[in-house]
C-alpha cells in the first residue's frame, strides 16, 4: 500500500536524475553543435565551474545544517556528516582556487613552486594519476557503492550504529553516469562536466539528509518535495551563469 510521501518521493527521484543528467545531455549537444561554446563554457572562471562551486557549498552548507540537528537529536559526534560537509566545502573552494583570481592575492611560496598553475589549491599538487583515481572512488564509493550497501537490512543496521548516512538509491544512476563519463573521458575537459554532475548530486544526496535512512523505502527513494531539488538546480547554475558573468567584467576592468 502506498504511502502518501511515496508519490512525492518518487517523482523526486525522477526529477534528480533528469536534472544530474541533463547537464550531460547538455555538454553533449554543445560538444557536437556548438564546439566553440563548449570549450569556452569548460575553462576556469566560466559558468560551469562556478555552478559547480555554488552546487558543492549549498552541499556543505545543507549537510552542516544536518550535522547539528543530528546532534541535538541523537547526541553523539555527527563526524559522517560534518564530515561530508567539509568535503563539500574543500571541493568548492579548490574549484575556484581559493578565490584566488577574484582576490588577486600571491599564493603561498609552496604552491608557486609545486603547482604548474601557481594556484593555491591541493589537487593539482597532487599527482594526476593518484588524483583522478582518488576522484573514482569517491564517485564509485559514496555514489554508487554505499547506497547499493544501505539496501540490504543487515549492512544499513550497521551503517546507522556507525552515524553513516547513505545517498538514496535512487541517485545511483546519476553518479554511475558520471563514473563513467570520467573514465571514459569522451571529450577534452570532460572533468568539469563530471564535477558538476557530482556536485549537483552531493548537493541532491544532502537534500535529501538523514531521513533517506530513516526506512527501507526511505533508502531508496528521494525523501524530498521536488520544487525543492528544482530550485536547488535553478540556483545552482544561476548563480554559476550570474558569478561568471561578474568574474568576467572584473577581469575586463583590470
Amino acid at each position: 500500500m502506498p504511502t502518501p510521501r511515496q508519490p512525492a518521493a518518487l517523482a523526486a527521484s525522477i526529477l534528480a536524475n533528469l536534472l544530474v543528467l541533463g547537464v550531460l545531455a547538455y555538454a553533449a549537444l554543445l560538444h557536437s553543435q556548438l564546439p566553440d561554446h563548449y570549450r569556452a563554457a569548460v575553462q576556469e572562471d566560466e559558468y560551469l565551474e562556478w555552478a559547480t562551486f555554488w552546487a558543492f557549498l549549498g552541499a556543505a552548507a545543507v549537510c552542516g545544517v544536518a550535522a547539528v540537528r543530528q546532534r541535538r537529536a541523537a547526541g553523539g559526534v555527527p563526524w559522517f556528516l560534518a564530515g561530508l560537509g567539509f568535503f563539500c566545502f574543500l571541493f568548492a573552494m579548490e574549484e575556484i582556487s581559493w578565490a584566488q583570481r577574484i582576490l588577486a592575492y600571491r599564493p603561498p611560496v609552496y604552491f608557486l613552486e609545486h603547482n604548474f598553475q601557481q594556484e593555491p589549491n591541493l589537487h593539482n599538487v597532487i599527482g594526476t594519476g593518484l588524483r583522478k583515481l582518488v576522484l573514482k572512488a569517491i564517485i564509485g564509493g559514496y555514489g554508487v557503492l554505499l547506497p547499493a550497501l544501505a539496501l540490504l537490512p543487515p549492512a544499513r543496521r550497521i551503517l546507522e550504529r556507525l552515524g553513516v548516512v547513505a545517498p538514496p538509491a535512487a541517485l545511483i544512476p546519476s553518479f554511475a553516469a558520471a563514473l563513467y563519463l570520467y573514465v571514459d573521458y569522451p571529450w577534452d575537459y570532460s572533468g568539469e562536466i563530471v564535477e558538476l554532475m557530482l556536485g549537483l548530486g552531493f548537493l541532491f544526496a544532502a537534500l535529501a539528509g538523514p531521513r533517506a535512512a530513516a526506512t527501507d523505502r526511505g533508502t531508496l527513494l528521494v525523501q524530498e518535495r521536488p520544487w525543492r531539488l528544482a530550485l536547488a538546480w535553478l540556483l545552482a547554475l544561476g548563480l554559476g551563469w550570474a558569478t561568471a558573468a561578474a568574474a568576467r567584467n572584473q577581469r575586463a576592468a583590470w
